[in-house]
């Protein structure tokens, strides 16, 4: 009886320290702050991606005219497209989410803070 009662604890033990939190990684989040009027353009280059990987809007952004994301497929880079509308100004932000590796992306977040002017 005290064996079996030993191989329990023993398993316990071994089973709750295998699950501990103590790997877990917080994702990687790039804040950007960008002022521009409400008559451009904003463009920014996510980078490059491979087959299974990839970028996306995670959070949209309220006050837009363009919000998205576009691959190229001749080099893979991934471009993120914003126009605020026409006559807003104020704040606004887009969170995008990019994913690296299969099966089990690591990803990574950039936030883009606009500050929208006349």
């Amino acid at each position: 009886m005290k064996k079996l009662f030993l191989f329990f604890a023993v398993i316990t033990v071994a089973i709750t320290t295998s699950c501990s939190n103590d790997d877990d990684v917080s994702p990687d989040i790039t804040t950007l702050n960008i002022t521009i009027s409400n008559s451009e353009n904003y463009e920014y280059n996510l980078g490059g991606f491979g087959d299974e990987e990839g970028a996306g809007i995670n959070i949209q952004a309220k006050h837009f005219e363009i919000s998205y994301t576009e691959r190229n497929p001749e080099n893979n880079q991934i471009i993120y497209y914003y126009k605020p509308e026409s006559n807003f100004t104020g704040t606004d932000f887009v969170e995008i989410s990019k994913g690296y590796g299969w099966p089990n992306p690591v990803n990574s977040y950039v936030r883009i803070n606009f500050t929208i002017t006349e």
